[in-house]
């Protein structure tokens, strides 16, 4: 009778790295596809990103800004500005020697950019900390971002902001008949969206967010590198994950395209001859540059006064997106040109410089 000869050691070792290679493969394809699913279901874990890489880059650009931060200025922090709401927290800049004055100094409420998913009041401090340092109360504002807060929260959050300061104007030293909006990138498009409900009760009435301080008391609005027209957006370009991903967080639905909520916020199309004096800039080279060059015609085309910083398109170096935070030259030179509009619309006199570089 004859026996079949013992298995080899070696052929039995490759038998078991076989098997093993297939689970590590079928583990790492149904990992793959529940991240795939799970990306399709909800813009949490793509918006968690952005997030981190968002937040990141500010804090570079926060730390760069510390060598242009001036002595002697006054910060009070994390001031609820809406009951019940643990995000509706606002900081307060102003000059040393102010604070208990009861002096009312020109003031600009800054609403931060990112994306409308990331960023903070915290990381434009510094930013906030020049301003006051030009002789303003500056206010840096923090709203819910995406996605654990949704379209328009953001505009309702910072529309009370202006209330709260307009009710507790004397303490903060606040002028309240004389507010700048302002904001950036995100931030701009929601600033300049609480400045048509501030001016124009249609448009408030159909976003249903109501104003809390009268139009007049909306000297200016400063817009820095923000989008203001929705339909412009191609989500089909090589920045086409990020825009689904960021619009979908914020407004709350996959088929974002065709929700009458997106549409409303397209400021550009509801704007009034009623909308405040504006200024407005954006670098060259930032993707978002037309959505400026639109919103500063269509102001214009309504009669608004429009002061404006846009870089023209061969100016060189280059200009990304929210190249006002880095105050190299060009930087500079738009916060003297933003400081004289401001002196301009709240009837006030800070320094002007020299002249600068090719704008429209």
């Amino acid at each position: 009778m004859r026996t079949a000869p013992p298995r080899s050691g070696f052929a039995r070792f490759l038998r078991v790295v076989r098997n093993t290679m297939f689970w590590i493969i079928g583990v790492i394809l149904a990992i793959a596809l529940v991240i795939f699913v799970w990306l399709q279901l909800t813009p949490w874990p793509g918006s968690m990103v952005i997030r981190m890489a968002f937040d990141e880059r500010a804090k570079v650009v926060q730390s760069d800004l510390v060598k242009y931060v001036p002595d002697g200025v006054d910060v009070r922090q994390d001031i609820p500005y809406r009951s019940g709401d643990a995000d509706a927290l606002l900081d307060v800049y102003t000059p040393d020697g102010v604070r208990g004055s009861g002096a009312a100094l020109p003031t600009i409420v800054w609403v931060h950019g990112g994306a409308w998913i990331s960023g903070s009041k915290e990381l434009i401090s510094n930013y906030m900390r020049v301003l006051a340092g030009e002789g303003y109360t500056a206010v840096a504002v923090e709203y819910t971002i995406a996605p654990e807060g949704q379209y328009p929260l953001p505009i309702e959050q910072v529309a009370d902001s202006l209330g709260y300061l307009d009710a507790n104007a004397r303490a903060l030293n606040v002028d309240s008949s004389k507010l700048i909006l302002a904001g950036d990138s995100a931030g701009a498009q929601i600033a300049a969206q609480v400045a048509n409900v501030v001016t124009s009760s249609e448009y408030a009435s159909s976003i249903k967010v109501e104003s809390p301080i009268e139009p007049e008391q909306l000297a200016g609005v400063v817009l820095a590198c923000g989008a203001y027209d929705l339909s412009l957006v191609n989500a089909e370009g090589s920045f086409g994950w990020f825009l689904d991903t960021v619009l979908w967080s914020y407004f709350g639905a996959r088929d974002y395209k065709t929700r009458p909520e997106v549409a409303s916020a397209s400021v550009v199309d509801y704007l009034t001859a009623k909308y405040p004096p504006t200024y407005i800039t954006v670098g060259n080279w930032d993707p978002l540059y037309p959505q400026s060059v639109e919103f500063k015609a269509k102001l214009q085309g309504l009669g608004v006064d429009v002061q404006s910083m846009i870089f023209n398109p061969d100016f060189r170096p280059g200009l990304e997106h929210e190249y006002q935070f880095l105050l190299n030259d060009q930087g500079r030179f738009n916060l003297q040109r933003m400081d004289a509009f401001i002196d301009g619309v709240t009837d006030t006199s800070l320094p002007f410089g020299q002249q600068g570089p090719p704008v429209r």
